[in-house]
């Protein structure tokens, strides 16, 4: 919607992208409360709440003419409902569920996000050229609310049955000893080297992620991508990234996260540098395909690393603080495009800086021990 909007309202890219920093922002924050609500009431009825704000956002956003209005829809509305059933949230659900095998079951579960921007993003795409942004905006509302709300109303449940689920063999007390002798306090957690790096590294897959987001289709039209192609981007990403977050939680499982991380890290620099070089229609293209896949192959693994550096107690708030700071790093990289692409007139010095981010969570990777932090002495 980025350049529409920006071409129909006369608004520059950098204020409109504002409204999206201001979404990463609230919504990081919101991530917290909506952790504190689903551990004291019921998952279905937060989720069900937030779908219904998130949609009235969207609906709002339709009606706007001035930026402060933009900001106050999309930047706050729709960032708070879309906090309470974003992969945070989705997350703590499935790792109730599925505790054995938490990187397939998370891929399978985020995978929806890869499935969502193949169909939903192909649409929206259409309907912007035939119907305009306003109604594309009406349009996304009523699918979030009349689809989702549906879903979630009839399917949720909080906690699997304690009886004859496939993956509640293990105890009660066998999983509460594993938890005493593997489990720091969650203070020494947050100022733990190993936590610190994992800040790092989310910081810089957000920066990146929310940036290719934002502004790939913008970047692409810019540079002679035709607008059917341009505005398809997003969906193709969305089928990419399918392949790629199935194939993370299948090796985090059986090898760690350690190393489906690096291999994100690893094709990212290489993309980027392909970037620096040619800004040729199908380089881009291409590009942007690859980058798709890599594009949630570290959603899963939050629970993996945290599981296995930490072990299962606090684990709630650690992915929640961990979540905020992907957010957060994302409303920078949003924000951050907007403003360069300003200033400059162009993308081309943020997807070079792009090459040196993707190293720095090359080397973070490196770094990290995936190793439990225990308490207690053997």
């Amino acid at each position: 919607m980025l350049k529409p909007m920006s071409e129909d309202l006369g608004w520059s890219r950098g204020s409109l992208t504002v409204s999206v920093t201001s979404f990463m922002v609230i919504s990081a924050l919101a991530m917290p409360m909506y952790g504190r609500l689903i551990d004291r009431y019921s998952l279905r009825l937060i989720l069900a709440i937030s779908v219904v704000i998130a949609g009235l956002g969207l609906t709002l956003v339709s009606f706007t003419r001035e930026p402060w209005q933009f900001l106050v829809c999309y930047g706050v509305v729709f960032a708070i409902g879309h906090a309470g059933f974003s992969i945070s949230t989705v997350s703590v659900m499935i790792s109730r569920w599925f505790p054995k095998r938490p990187g397939i079951a998370n891929s399978i579960a985020i995978s929806g996000n890869g499935v969502g921007q193949l169909i939903i993003v192909a649409i929206i795409a259409s309907l912007l050229l035939s119907q305009g942004w306003r109604f594309s905006y009406v349009a996304l509302s009523i699918t979030t609310i009349a689809l989702v709300l549906p879903l979630v109303v009839i399917l949720v449940r909080s906690n699997p049955p304690r009886e004859g689920h496939p993956d509640s063999s293990e105890s009660t007390e066998s999983t509460s000893a594993k938890a005493l002798q593997f489990a720091p306090s969650t203070g020494k957690s947050i100022i733990s080297r190993e936590y610190g790096l994992l800040v790092i590294l989310y910081a810089i897959c957000g920066f990146q992620d929310f940036f290719i987001a934002t502004h790939i289709t913008s970047f692409a039209n810019d540079n002679n991508v035709s607008s059917e192609v341009a505005g398809n981007l997003l969906a193709l990403m969305g089928l990419a990234a399918l392949v790629g977050v199935i194939l993370s939680g299948v090796l985090s499982d059986r090898y760690g996260a350690k190393m489906p991380t690096t291999i994100c890290f690893v094709v990212r620099v290489v993309i980027f540098s392909l970037i620096g070089v040619s800004l040729n229609p199908y380089t881009i293209v291409a590009v942007t395909l690859i980058y798709g896949f890599t594009f949630l192959m570290t959603a899963p693994l939050t629970v993996v690393f945290i599981r296995r550096i930490f072990g299962p107690l606090n684990m709630g708030t650690l992915m929640g603080g961990i979540n905020m700071v992907h957010q957060v790093g994302g409303a920078i990289g949003a924000f951050a495009g907007g403003i360069i692409f300003d200033v400059t007139g162009s993308y081309r010095l943020i997807m070079l800086m792009m090459i040196g981010f993707a190293a720095a969570g090359t080397v973070a990777v490196a770094l990290i021990r995936e190793q439990p932090i225990k308490t207690i002495k053997e």
